[in-house]
């Protein structure tokens, strides 16, 4: 592309998008646009305001056509900022109840917090008490098996000692019984005596 074309349209922009701004700006600040001096030609007057050629309106004419409250007026001469500014869809009033009602939650939320962290600590603790019963039942558990288990070795030591006592009895009164099986009755009951 020629560079002088280039030039031109970016030329071409900057104006644009100044006259723009600048429209927007005195827009916003409620000026008269029909009464701006170089584009004032281009926007019509509104209906109901008689302009005359050639004489200057005062100052209170002017403020006589103008719709605003003066409460809008000195808000907006206050600052050029305040053209951009947007009005809150809220009340003060308003706010402040919403601002009372979030602290009153953010309480009510504080509060149940620290209830149910008293309640987690309660449980932690009880899951620990458990937690050392359940061992403690473990270990009983294990010391009656073991306990069982001893008891059935000495059952059977017991009845392994009975039997080898009672076959040493037998094997006594069998050896006696030996002795006195031959002979004579009288010789035999003699040997007892």
């Amino acid at each position: 592309m020629n560079q002088i074309l280039k030039y031109a349209a970016f030329s071409l922009g900057g104006v644009t998008l100044f006259v723009g701004a600048f429209l927007s700006f005195a827009a916003f600040t409620g000026a008269p646009l029909h009464e701006m001096s170089i584009v004032g030609e281009y926007f019509p007057a509104p209906p109901g305001s008689v302009a005359t050629q050639g004489a200057e309106p005062n100052l209170i004419e002017e403020l006589d056509l103008d719709s605003r409250s003066v409460r809008t007026v000195i808000e907006q001469a206050s600052t050029p900022l305040r053209a951009f500014l947007l009005d809150s869809p809220f009340s003060t009033e308003d706010l402040e109840g919403l601002q009372r009602e979030l602290k009153a939650r953010t309480r009510t939320l504080e509060t149940l917090q620290a209830s149910l962290e008293g309640r987690e600590r309660e449980l932690a603790l009880r899951e620990r008490q458990i937690e050392e019963r359940w061992t403690e039942l473990e270990r009983i558990r294990t010391d009656l098996i073991e306990e069982g288990l001893e008891l059935e070795q000495r059952q059977d030591e017991l009845v392994r000692d009975e039997q080898v006592a009672q076959d040493r009895e037998e094997a006594s009164w069998k050896t006696m019984a030996g002795v006195f099986k031959d002979g004579k009755p009288r010789d035999l009951a003699e040997r007892l005596v």
